[in-house]
Parts: structure tokens; C-alpha cells; sequence
């Protein structure tokens, strides 16, 4: 009978460090979760930044190109095409995380 009692107490004992254990592990699934989910809302802030700068470049680009302003017509697509590398050059640093 006494073999029961230690042994049912060598199971509390061994149930308890068990869910510590579990209970520890959780806490850090959540806190690399956590920051995971920090990381990639960084990333979509950072791309969501560059979007708007594009879409603002283009905007302006595209009034000052229908206002037949010629003598910009150059300058205009130069600017396109350094808008358009520098955005890909961001997006893709981006997306290889």
C-alpha cells in the first residue's frame, strides 16, 4: 500500500514538471510568433511606404507629362525608370526574407 502512495506521488510529481515544461515551451511558440508578426508588419510598412512614394512620383510625373511641358519628356522617363529600380531593388529585398 505504501508502494502506491509514492508512486502516485512520483507520478503527481513527474505531471507537474511535465506541464511546466509544456507551459514553457508555449511561451516561447508565442513570443517567436510575436515577433515574427512584428517583423512582417515592419515589411509591409517599409513596402507599403514605397508604394505611396511611387504612386506620388507618378502622380506628379503624369500631370507634368500631360501639361505637354516637352522639354520634360526626358527628364520625365529618366525619373520613371530610376522609380521603377528603385522599387523593384526594395521589393525584392523584401520578399527574400
Amino acid at each position: 500500500m505504501n508502494n502506491k502512495k509514492v508512486s502516485s506521488a512520483e507520478i503527481i510529481k513527474n505531471a507537474a514538471l511535465i506541464l511546466r515544461e509544456i507551459e514553457r515551451k508555449a511561451r516561447i511558440s508565442i513570443a517567436e510568433i510575436e515577433s515574427r508578426t512584428k517583423k512582417m508588419e515592419e515589411e509591409f510598412k517599409s513596402v507599403d511606404a514605397s508604394i505611396q512614394k511611387t504612386g506620388e512620383l507618378l502622380r506628379n510625373l503624369y500631370r507634368d507629362f500631360t501639361t505637354g511641358a516637352v522639354q520634360h519628356f526626358r527628364f520625365i522617363e529618366k525619373q520613371l525608370k530610376l522609380e521603377n529600380e528603385r522599387f523593384d531593388k526594395t521589393f525584392k529585398s523584401k520578399t527574400k526574407n
